[in-house]
């Protein structure tokens, strides 16, 4: 393989002929050594290797989502990449805050909901009143996706089924007072004294944002995401205060946030 096999230590990358395999997270320097392999064989005629990692790659990362990496990395493609894989990886840390935040919402407002409307407040014509037309269909949705899969359309699954997106629409004005002047408080024991249905919305919503932009793989590390874990953090805190204790130290954001290349 003219000299490269020599050259690559081997622990993080195979280089077949055409070919690159990365095994889960390489460290920042094997990468950037790999990369700087892959410069080095353009410049020789001879070499089997005519392109460079990032226009291997291109088919499947496409120019224009390449872009904003490589205008935070001045045009290093290495580091461009490099900042790509830690974009995911900040993705991947957010999972647990975020898996946190959506699923002790959706259990509070689900509590709340069952003591207004009973067990089955989804089917409650009372609620149906005053639901808008979007979380009319969004049930009816979760209601045909259990059918599909054969299962019992119960409130445990069709909890489970609405997205977050849903549950923050829960919070909307339209439900007070008729759900929450007098349910807040019961709904919500660890809301901070000041705190009221439209901060709750507020920052649920940033989040539900937030979340989105990771599940479309967007480019998160353009935003504060000091800022952003620290929403998480609150709005866990609101929902729960054990909670909030029990999933900090399992989170990971602050770490990968470090290892920025």
């Amino acid at each position: 393989m003219n000299g490269l096999e020599n050259r690559n230590p081997a622990r993080t990358f195979r280089l077949s002929r055409g070919s690159i395999s990365p095994k889960p997270y390489a460290s920042s320097d094997v990468l950037r050594r790999t990369f700087s392999m892959y410069a080095l064989s353009e410049q020789s005629s001879t070499s089997p290797y005519r392109c460079s990692m990032l226009q291997l790659l291109e088919p499947t990362l496409s120019q224009a989502r390449m872009g904003t990496y490589m205008l935070e990395a001045g045009h290093d493609e290495a580091r461009a990449l490099q900042l790509y894989q830690w974009n995911a990886q900040l993705g991947e840390a957010f999972h647990i805050p975020i898996q946190a935040v959506e699923i002790a919402l959706r259990n509070r407002i689900n509590a709340v909901l069952v003591s207004k409307f009973g067990a089955d407040w989804w089917s409650s014509t009372a609620f149906l009143s005053l639901a808008d037309g979007r979380q009319i269909a969004a049930i009816d949705e979760a209601k045909a996706r259990i059918g599909k899969r054969g299962q019992a359309v119960v409130t445990g699954q069709i909890v489970a089924g609405l997205l977050f997106g849903f549950w923050v629409s829960m919070l909307d004005a339209r439900y007070n007072p008729s759900v929450w002047s007098h349910a807040l408080a019961t709904g919500f024991p660890d809301l901070p004294a000041g705190k009221s249905r439209d901060d709750l919305q507020k920052v649920s919503r940033q989040i539900a944002k937030f979340r989105n932009r990771i599940s479309h793989h967007e480019p998160i590390f353009k935003a504060n995401i000091t800022a952003e874990y620290s929403k998480c953090l609150e709005l866990i805190g609101w929902l729960c205060t054990h909670k909030l204790g029990w999933i900090k130290p399992q989170c990971k954001v602050m770490a990968v946030l470090r290892q920025k290349p």
